[in-house]
């Protein structure tokens, strides 16, 4: 997008229509800053050991609490 507008000011300043090409001046525009973040899927959670265990552990008390 920027390259277009370096362009059109080329161009009016070619054609004596503005006297400098602003557009040169702009520096720092990314189409990565205008694109949305990919997000990770929920299949590719991470746990740290603390946290494995302490799953763990709820899962046996649950399964525990429910045997007869």
């Amino acid at each position: 997008m920027k390259s277009v507008t370096n362009m059109l000011f080329d161009y009016a300043v070619e054609k004596n229509i503005v006297s400098a090409n602003i557009s040169r001046s702009v520096h720092g525009i990314s189409s990565k800053k205008f694109s949305e973040p990919t997000k990770k899927e929920a299949a590719e959670q991470v746990y740290i050991d603390d946290e494995i265990q302490l799953i763990l552990e709820q899962a046996d008390w649950h399964h525990a609490e429910r045997q007869p």
